[in-house]
């Protein structure tokens, strides 16, 4: 399954309604602060988001701060806080076909003058996706600088700053380097790892006999629907491994036993 991602919104906006789509499975947050603020967080629909990774040097702080299964199809309020008033631009991403929490994470910030910046980032999972986001103190436009793709760029509200974020597929598991070519200034750069789910492992028995290449569909009501091929199967034994991220509402399940029926 791959990892899929649609930019929802991107502007210099702290707080903002944001709908997020039905197949949603993670939120993702991407921004850089200029305002010299402490303690920065995220909510949407008022429960905090989690940072992923952040860094801050010369008054600006990026961010990269994420939401598994949030609530969809309302509008809700996307809210960046902060010890004093936000000043940022800000990527919003909505991502498909991933697994709870994230990956490995990166950093890199300097404070003396430069036009570039990169940081290396080793993923922990094949067919990964790595997202990043860049500040830079003059507001020249950014280019990246491994092939990523670019998926927000501007300024803050004074036109003094560029904030980016991009993003780059990692198909094998290895150290990827990511970053930005920028205006000669200060620089911070933040990244992370965005896995795909774990493969669930199924088997099914009855009797002497064993049946693999099963579908298997978990209803919101939780009902078990088993096929193979044309064949539809009733009162088997289930046995499902590394079910902790299956669906929205069922978590931490280990083993089913003749759940043929809706419960």
């Amino acid at each position: 399954m791959a990892i899929g991602l649609t930019v929802n919104a991107q502007n210099q906006n702290a707080s903002q309604s944001i709908t997020l789509g039905g197949t949603c499975k993670k939120l993702v947050v991407s921004f850089t602060d200029v305002n010299s603020n402490t303690g920065i967080g995220v909510t949407y629909n008022g429960v905090a988001l989690t940072q992923a990774v952040s860094v801050a040097i010369s008054g600006m702080t990026a961010c990269i701060f994420y939401m598994d299964n949030p609530p969809t199809g309302s509008a809700y309020t996307l809210a960046i806080t902060g010890s004093g008033s936000i000043q940022c631009y800000v990527g919003i991403y909505e991502l498909t076909g991933t697994s709870g929490g994230v990956g490995a994470t990166a950093s890199n910030s300097s404070s003396s003058l430069a036009t570039s910046i990169t940081t290396s980032i080793t993923t922990t999972k094949a067919n990964s996706l790595i997202l990043n986001a860049v500040g830079v103190d003059v507001a020249n436009a950014t280019s990246n600088t491994n092939s990523e793709t670019e998926r927000y760029t501007g300024t803050d509200a004074g036109s003094n700053y560029r904030m980016t974020g991009s993003s780059l597929a990692a198909a094998t598991v290895q150290s990827y380097t990511t970053g930005y070519n920028t205006g000669n200034g200060r620089r911070v750069l933040v990244a992370v790892e965005i896995k795909e789910p774990t493969a669930l492992s199924l088997s099914l028995a009855q009797g002497s006999y064993t049946y693999t290449g099963f579908a298997l569909l978990m209803t919101r009501t939780r009902t078990i629907l088993m096929a193979y091929g044309s064949y539809a199967y009733t009162g088997y034994d289930i046995a499902l491994t590394k079910l902790r991220n299956f669906t929205n509402r069922v978590k931490n399940i280990t083993s089913w036993t003749n759940r043929d029926k809706t419960e």
